[in-house]
């Protein structure tokens, strides 16, 4: 949705030189749309992160006992 904004935002304004019209309005509400669009992207790639980093797992939880003095660990 970004890119297709960024392009009418462009577009518009090649056509305002060629054609007579009053261009600022609609630019500012495209620039406005797409500012949404970047700032709500930004939004779910944070809670993606979140999301991707409440999944890792590192250890039980439980913390580790040490071993008995000349016991083999290496089973």
């Amino acid at each position: 949705m970004l890119q297709e904004t960024s392009t009418a935002v462009i577009a518009i304004l090649f056509l305002a030189s060629f054609v007579t019209f009053e261009a600022s309005t609609a630019v500012a509400l495209l620039f406005i749309t797409a500012m949404v669009a970047f700032i709500t992207a930004l939004l779910f790639l944070l809670r993606e992160i979140s999301l991707a980093l409440t999944g890792l797992r590192f250890g039980t939880g439980t913390p580790a006992t040490p071993s008995p003095p000349g016991e083999d660990v290496r089973r």
